[in-house]
């Protein structure tokens, strides 16, 4: 997923184990190698 035809795209993820943000975004950095973060916007954001 790191051509330009995945940009923009969405992906829905589902499992049968409940996972927060941060434990997703701690998994695909461990995964990928690569630094991914997330950060929590307010629904004013």
């Amino acid at each position: 997923m790191t051509g330009s035809a995945e940009a923009g795209r969405i992906y829905e993820l589902a499992s049968d184990t409940a996972y927060t943000l941060t434990d997703l975004t701690a998994k695909v950095t461990r995964q990928s190698g690569r630094q991914v973060e997330y950060q929590n916007l307010s629904e004013a954001d």
